[in-house]
């Protein structure tokens, strides 16, 4: 073979040879050095759905905890248990999507009451789990006061049960007076007392028990003083007639 051949096939070997060990180290450079902006990767996104009264950023700090965990970095079924430990969520589901996102649907617990115990407001479902503490979200919902005591994250007791189911009663007999009453007191010697804001600031006392009776001249006597347009600041329902002043 012509020495100026074999030369000339040498040196394009050798050509190809160091192309080969520059090239990696060129991309390096541009990379992470000169321009690293047009070789990043997308940075994982998290969605979150299904929340109503949470917020996402509770969400993601209630994953993180403490310790301030990359969320990417736990494992699915680590991120649904801390959920399961929230009080507001019921149920949640996540999983990983293309490019390492993270979609996360959450069911929450809906409130059911507002227990005012110790000057402290409770947000409980319909099972009396307590959903916040001095952080109500939920609207409209009835107040109901009384010395009750909250255990390991419930009401519980058949006293405060047969007290909320009295309430429930008497809105189911007559649904207007929910927008009429804002909060109904179960006091210590075991009267009811019915606070209105509607048609005027009223205390009304039920006697011993929130009673269809009760219930019927509570609202028969409601209805008459937006009739007469009667400014009335007591009503008495323990009688056979209801007594107001």
């Amino acid at each position: 073979m012509d020495k100026n051949i074999e030369f000339n096939f040498n040196e394009k070997k050798l050509k190809i040879f160091f192309l080969v060990l520059f090239l990696p180290g060129l991309l390096f450079v541009l990379q992470e050095i000169l321009i690293p902006e047009f070789f990043s990767k997308p940075q994982p996104k998290i969605s979150i759905t299904g929340i109503h009264k949470l917020k996402k950023d509770e969400v993601l700090n209630f994953i993180k905890g403490k310790s301030g965990q990359q969320i990417f970095s736990i494992p699915i079924a680590e991120i649904e248990k801390k959920l399961g430990d929230h009080p507001r969520i019921m149920k949640s589901n996540v999983s990983k999507k293309v490019n390492n996102n993270i979609q996360i649907f959450i069911e929450e617990r809906k409130a059911a009451y507002i227990i005012n115990s110790g000057d402290t407001l409770y947000e409980v479902d319909n099972d009396f789990r307590i959903l916040s503490i001095d952080d109500v979200r939920e609207e409209n919902l009835i107040i109901l006061t009384g010395e009750f005591s909250p255990k390991d994250g419930y009401f519980s007791g058949a006293v405060i049960k047969e007290f909320a189911s009295s309430v429930d009663r008497a809105f189911t007999l007559h649904p207007s007076l929910k927008k009429r009453i804002s909060e109904i007191e179960l006091r210590t010697d075991g009267s009811v007392m019915a606070y209105i804001h509607y048609p005027s600031h009223i205390r009304a006392n039920a006697g011993i028990s929130l009673e269809i009776q009760q219930v019927r001249k509570l609202y028969a006597a409601l209805a008459y003083f937006e009739n007469k347009n009667i400014k009335a600041k007591t009503l008495d329902l323990r009688g056979d007639d209801a007594v107001f002043q």
